[in-house]
C-alpha cells in the first residue's frame, strides 16, 4: 500500500509540475501538428500532388485531420496562457484526500473561448474556424458526438484555406509564446513541415 500511495503522491506532483510548463503544452501541439502533416502528405503523394496543394481526395477523410489541428491548437493556446500565468492544474491541499484535475478554465474545448483569454487577435474568418474545430473536438471524434453542434458543419468546404488557417494561427502563438518565454520553450518552427521529411513539402 505505501507504494501505491507514494506513486500517486508522485504522479499528482509530476501532474502539477507538467501541467505549468508551457513546453510540454508546445510539444504535444506539436505532436498533433505532425501527425496531422502525415496525414496530408500521405494523401497529396498519393495522388500525385504536392503538399502544398492538398486537395480533398475520395479516400482521404479530413474529419480525423481537422481534429488534429483542432487538438493541436487546444493544446498550444493553453501552453500560451500558462505563460501568461494561469493555472493548468488544480491539486487539493495536502491535508486531504489529494485529488488532481485539470483547471476549470482548461476543462474544456471551446477554442474561441480560449484564445480570447489566451489575447490571441483573430479575424472573423479565424473565429469561424475555431468555431468548426470545437465542434470537430466535441461531436465528430465519435460515430454520433457526445454534444450536438453549435450550428451546420461547414468544415471541408474550403479545406485548402482552412488549413491554412489553422497553420497561421499555430505559428502566431509560437511566437508568442517564445516572446513571454525567451528561455523555457521551443523556437518558433513552420508548422507546415512539422513531422516531414525535409523536401516532402512545396
Amino acid at each position: 500500500m505505501r507504494g501505491v500511495k507514494h506513486r500517486r503522491e508522485t504522479w499528482r506532483d509530476e501532474f502539477e509540475l507538467t501541467g505549468q510548463n508551457p513546453a510540454a503544452w508546445q510539444l504535444l501541439a506539436r505532436s498533433h501538428l505532425s501527425a496531422a502533416n502525415m496525414l496530408l502528405n500521405w494523401g497529396a503523394h498519393r495522388h500525385g500532388d504536392t503538399f502544398f496543394g492538398v486537395r480533398v481526395v475520395p479516400d482521404l477523410r479530413m474529419m480525423p485531420i481537422y481534429l488534429l489541428l483542432g487538438y493541436a491548437l487546444e493544446n498550444l493556446v493553453k501552453g500560451l496562457l500558462v505563460a501568461r500565468g494561469h493555472n493548468a492544474t488544480w491539486v487539493s491541499p495536502l491535508e486531504t484526500k489529494r485529488r488532481a484535475s485539470l483547471d476549470s478554465e482548461f476543462r474544456h474545448h471551446c477554442l474561441p473561448d480560449l484564445f480570447r483569454l489566451a489575447e490571441v487577435k483573430t479575424s472573423a474568418e479565424e473565429r469561424h474556424l475555431l468555431e468548426d474545430l470545437r465542434d470537430a473536438i466535441e461531436s465528430e471524434k465519435y460515430p454520433v458526438g457526445v454534444k450536438p453542434r453549435s450550428r451546420k458543419r461547414t468544415l471541408g468546404t474550403n479545406p485548402i484555406s482552412e488549413i491554412q488557417s489553422a497553420f497561421e494561427l499555430f505559428r502566431r502563438m509560437e511566437e508568442s509564446l517564445r516572446n513571454i518565454c525567451p528561455d523555457g520553450v521551443l523556437s518558433p518552427c513552420d508548422p507546415t513541415g512539422l513531422g516531414l521529411a525535409t523536401g516532402h513539402h512545396g
